[in-house]
């Protein structure tokens, strides 16, 4: 079973939907599978999106539900929060938990990457109660990474990688 994505990054009126998300999820799923760190894996899908009656021809991902059906998600932040020991700190919590080897690989991934877009809600537990199982989700959703905020050459080529970039991952461990 796949679940479908839009993996491009904006839509204007003016300039249609722009971006280039999609890409970037299949050069890190591709990364990612060289250096053997699980992730979720996606297709690409040449298609048609209509916008206020206007369609544009756009490149999706699709990607297989890494939740199973007996499993149910929480983000894990949000699991911390629940479960975490007193002054338990969020990387004392996710070494506790056994999870210390997939946050180190996620922060090395996300430094060569450039992710700017790695938050609570962008890494999942997946429960199964029945089972009295626990476990991360595979490491996903990278659009927002390799120059995204370049949309064009001149901006790309004026890029400096070692400058302070803004990022949403104010609540990761």
């Amino acid at each position: 079973m796949y679940s479908y994505e839009e993996r491009l990054s904006n839509f204007d009126k003016a300039r249609g939907i722009i971006g280039h998300e999609c890409m970037n999820e299949l050069i890190v799923d591709r990364l990612l599978t060289i250096l053997g760190i699980p992730h979720l894996a996606y297709q690409l899908i040449h298609a048609d999106v209509t916008v206020d009656g206007k369609t544009h021809e756009v490149y999706l991902c699709a990607s297989e539900d890494f939740k199973a059906k007996s499993e149910s998600k929480i983000a894990l932040d949000a699991y911390k929060e629940l479960e975490a020991l007193p002054d338990e700190s969020a990387l004392e919590f996710c070494t506790r938990m056994g999870w210390e080897d997939y946050i180190y690989q996620m922060l090395v991934v996300d430094y060569l990457i450039l992710n700017q877009d790695r938050h609570g809600a962008n890494i999942e537990v997946l429960r199964n109660s029945r089972k009295k199982t626990i476990r991360l989700a595979p490491l996903f959703d990278h659009g927002l990474s390799l120059l995204c905020s370049c949309p064009d050459d001149a901006a790309a080529a004026g890029f400096d990688v070692m400058a302070d970039k803004p990022c949403n991952n104010a609540h990761v461990p």
